[in-house]
């Protein structure tokens, strides 16, 4: 501090200049510093009250007359001002020609006194204008919303307090400082901005003038955009940031699309460019562009967790005719990248460096359209040359749901080190009744596969050949060492067969979940062993919004964990079982109805757990159970278990209900004993959440994304 006091004056000048007002103020309450500024500055007030500048001495105190001829400005090196009303600077201090550098803080409608001040101030700029601050310790959202707005020398501009900034309807920012960054600064330490350049029509009149409608943000305008990829002439809406820097915004949406995609004869071009710019801080970027083309580049991203980026297309737009580019982007901390197009992937340039990333979702086939009656060899050629970059940063986790996108990624050498996949299997309007001709997906390369779930959504249109054609190749040599497969699917026998038959090859295969969706009529799952993968050691099957019969019959060898789980509890499905299996160590049946189940050779079984249950029948003694649930037997015709060392019982029994045991008699209810497995049985058991970790991971509602077009993460 002592340094401080020994500056020479012109010196200890620069160095507040570089300070916050809050910095000011604070070197205020320390006495020695205090008594040599109280020479340098001075503080001019439009209130007595004061926000910001409270440790400032009274004797340096100027309050600003009502007679503004009364006033004319202290004598100091640095002049302080605390304005509760805009009208205090633009009406009287910005007459004021000197050159004395300015500090304002205004503490008022921080609204208005901005849009007043940009607009005095953009057409009379003052060289001694130095800081401009808005404080409002209550009002945490900002929203610049006037149309043709122009912020000039954002650098200048200073929102503490705000955590919350929405810019719409043609704002542009400018810098007239090309050689520097210049901050658009919000100083809270979590700041979300939302740049969305729509208006909503309120009649049908609207529409039509809402295409002629040219809304620009502009945070630096010149000649640095490609203009071979950005038509400026075409564009309706744009967003361009330019050597700007972004101190403490952790997160930012953009939205450059139409709200609604159906409006006649509209066709937006809308350009987005994000250039030599810096984000310290920000976590969360979300951009939405309808169509148009899209840069980021030489951009500093150094705290980014999560990018999503959606370039939906409309039905009339021309498939691959927008690019999205990103360049020379250094993304150490990004964890998630989620992009949503129509036919594009995004370009991955040279210097796209993310070592972190660990889940990528594709969306290619999000909206439907028209057969691609054009979809040419040489389109194909393009597109494949454009996953290039894409390849070269596949992470462990992914998700995809278009087989063009799969086979391109798949002749560089992109999935390799995938561990954990997701594929959505869906047609639209004919689309894979294509794919055979361009033998995308021949001899997949998932060396270190671990986890993989295959989803099919809706009816084909051309199902036996598109079932046919494209399930042998999704299983196609995945990977030695797959372990876990979850299937997920609006019910069709055909696709399940071919699934079980192709998942055969999978020698390495443990565990196995067939999820069923949308069954519109009761439909039978028939489950035989000498169809059945014998080589899974865990079987789930859930049913979500379907009337099902699930057969099982046969030899299961090496069977450990038979589930079979219905959330909606309405016990309508219907499950009949028979088997024999020696290593079968639980059975457990949630929210459906127990029609049958007959066990033959269960010496391992250690616990039985069901909801409700018709008939249960043991052939023989099961050794080796403990433990048995079966909370209804109310429609029960047959329960005949077995069970020497059976030691914990929660069954209501009946007279059609028999259960020989050891140690506990079926006909004493003080023995009806909670079940509380203990915790050696449940190390013993596997663990009943099947692909835990995708779960986790890959949590997204893909019937959702196909309906309406929303995203869930």
């Amino acid at each position: 501090m002592n340094l401080l006091l020994d500056l020479p004056e012109v010196v200890l000048v620069e160095v507040l200049l570089n300070l916050s007002p809050y910095d000011i103020n604070n070197l205020y309450s320390i006495e020695s510093v205090s008594n040599r500024l109280v020479h340098l500055i001075s503080l001019t007030k439009d209130k007595d009250e004061l926000t910001v500048f409270n440790n400032v001495p009274e004797e340096s105190h100027i309050l600003l007359p009502n007679d503004f001829e009364e006033y004319h400005g202290p004598s100091r090196l640095i002049q302080l001002f605390e304005f509760y009303d805009a009208k205090s600077y633009t009406e009287k201090i910005s007459r004021l020609n000197d050159s004395t550098p300015k500090f304002i803080v205004f503490n008022g409608n921080f609204g208005k006194s901005f849009r007043a001040i940009n607009d005095h101030y953009s057409k009379d700029p003052k060289s001694s204008f130095h800081y401009i601050m808005f404080e409002s310790v209550q009002v945490r959202y900002f929203d610049i919303s006037i149309k043709k707005v122009v912020i000039c020398y954002p650098g200048l501009f200073h929102f503490p307090q705000i955590s919350y900034i929405a810019v719409d309807e043609g704002v542009e920012i400018k810098s007239v400082n090309k050689s520097r960054k210049v901050s658009f600064d919000f100083e809270a330490n979590d700041v979300y901005i939302d740049f969305c350049l729509y208006d909503y029509p309120q009649t049908d009149d609207d529409y039509s003038q809402l295409s002629d409608s040219n809304y620009d943000l502009d945070f630096e305008r010149d000649n640095y955009m490609n203009h071979n990829l950005i038509n400026d002439e075409t564009a309706q809406y744009s967003l361009k940031l330019f050597n700007q820097r972004f101190n403490n915004v952790t997160s930012i949406s953009i939205d450059l699309s139409m709200w609604s995609r159906n409006i006649k004869n509209f066709n937006p071009h809308e350009s987005f460019n994000i250039t030599s710019c810096e984000f310290p801080n920000l976590k969360k970027l979300t951009i939405r562009i309808a169509t148009g083309h899209g840069i980021i580049k030489d951009t500093s991203f150094p705290k980014l967790e999560s990018l999503s980026i959606d370039q939906a297309i409309t039905k009339d737009d021309e498939c691959g005719s927008r690019l999205f580019i990103m360049e020379n982007l250094n993304l150490p901390k990004l964890i998630k990248f989620e992009w949503i197009s129509s036919f594009n992937t995004p370009i991955i340039g040279s210097g796209f460096h993310a070592p972190n990333l660990r889940l990528l979702r594709l969306y290619i086939e999000k909206v439907e359209r028209e057969p691609i009656k054009d979809l040419r060899l040489q389109d194909v050629a393009i597109f494949e040359k454009n996953v290039l970059g894409l390849a070269s940063i596949i992470p462990e986790n992914v998700v995809i749901d278009d087989l063009l996108t799969l086979g391109a990624l798949n002749s560089y050498g992109g999935l390799k080190n995938v561990k954990n996949f997701i594929f959505i299997l869906r047609d639209i309007y004919g689309y894979y009744k294509k794919i055979d001709k361009y033998k995308l997906l021949n001899g997949l390369k998932f060396d270190s596969l671990i986890n993989a779930e295959f989803r099919k959504i809706g009816v084909f249109d051309d199902f036996d050949r598109t079932i046919n054609t494209i399930t042998p190749m999704l299983f196609q040599s995945p990977s030695r060492s797959l372990k876990q497969l979850m299937v997920k699917f609006w019910y069709d026998k055909k696709f399940l067969d071919q699934v079980l038959r192709n998942s055969m090859g999978l020698r390495n295969l443990k565990e196995l979940i067939l999820d069923v969706k949308f069954c519109p009529a009761r439909v039978v799952i028939q489950l035989n062993s000498s169809e059945f993968p014998q080589q899974v050691e865990k079987l789930l099957i859930n049913i979500t919004g379907a009337t099902l019969s699930v057969n099982i019959t046969g030899r299961f060898d090496n069977i450990k964990s038979l589930v079979i789980n219905c959330p909606d509890e309405g016990f309508s499905n219907l499950i009949y079982i028979t088997v024999s299996a020696p290593n079968l160590v639980q059975i457990r049946t949630h929210g459906v109805n127990l029609k049958n189940l007959e066990l033959t050779d269960c010496s391992n079984l250690k616990t039985l757990s069901i909801d409700k249950a018709e008939r249960v029948l043991t052939h023989g003694d099961l050794p080796s159970l403990k433990y048995l649930k079966i909370l209804d037997t109310e429609d029960a015709n047959e329960i005949d278990i077995k069970a020497s060392k059976l030691t914990h019982i929660e069954t209501p029994l009946n007279g059609k209900a028999k259960v020989q045991m050891g140690n506990i008699s079926s006909d004493t209810e003080k023995n009806q004993s909670k079940l509380e497995e203990s915790d050696e049985l449940n190390a013993e058991l596997i663990n009943d959440s099947l692909l835990r970790y995708m779960s986790k991971e890959f949590y997204i509602y893909p019937e959702k994304i196909l309906l309406d077009g929303s995203m869930n993460a």
